[in-house]
């Protein structure tokens, strides 16, 4: 088919009735209603086009739209690239806003845009990889710092992924991954990896086992 669009919608209710920890979260409710629709666009048998939106009304923070769009290039059966650009829209939590000690309820949501880069091949039947570079501008990040959650204003960042995955066998597979992030000195409140909440350098390995009646799951990461 040359179009599959798709559409749909998303609710969500927090409702915090009771916690004996975080007694100024009680009774503390927040509401997100959204719809989204994507259309998958087949140009032909090398090229794709896929544009979406979606709308959030939040209960605190008002409606916010979101575009995105991907430009897909199929190279052969086995290698492809795209190219995609989005807009974005993060609330923070009932945790980040109301907790005691550490909440902050002046918090704004984070938004920004990304643009990425990538391309993912297929090696052998049984080992595949994939690579992607990042761009990134946001406004408002909530991160950790001195003891509270806080916006850190605006931020732009870069950096890149490699992720490798080999099927072992017919029930083992194993996961490598490497990222690199880094937020710009010059354009953040924070030092180039806000203050260190932010690696620089992350390191994901993993194997993962399973059959028709046992599934077992080993991960590691390390950031420098």
């Amino acid at each position: 088919k040359d179009n599959i669009l798709t559409g749909g919608c998303d609710v969500y209710e927090y409702d915090m009735k009771h916690n004996v920890g975080y007694k100024s979260i009680n009774n503390k409710k927040v509401t997100t209603n959204a719809f989204y629709l994507q259309d998958i666009w087949n140009i032909d048998k090398h090229w794709n086009l896929t544009p979406g939106i979606r709308i959030d009304h939040h209960s605190d923070f008002g409606d916010h739209t979101t575009p995105a769009i991907t430009l897909g290039y199929k190279q052969s059966r086995n290698t492809n690239y795209y190219l995609s650009f989005k807009k974005f829209f993060v609330a923070p939590d009932m945790y980040q806003l109301y907790a005691p000690g550490f909440g902050n309820p002046d918090l704004k949501p984070a938004e920004g845009q990304t643009w990425e880069l990538g391309v993912n091949h297929t090696f052998t039947p049984t080992f595949t990889g994939s690579f992607d570079i990042y761009k990134q501008h946001a406004n408002n990040m909530v991160l950790w710092s001195d003891n509270a959650y806080e916006n850190v204003g605006k931020s732009d960042s870069h950096g890149f992924s490699i992720r490798l995955n080999k099927a072992i066998s017919k029930h083992l597979h194993a996961n490598a991954g490497y990222t690199y992030t880094y937020v710009n000195r010059a354009s953040s409140e924070k030092n180039s990896s806000y203050n260190g909440f932010l690696p620089k350098n992350t390191i994901n390995l993993s194997i993962d086992y399973s059959n028709a009646k046992t599934d077992a799951y080993i991960s590691g990461t390390g950031m420098l």
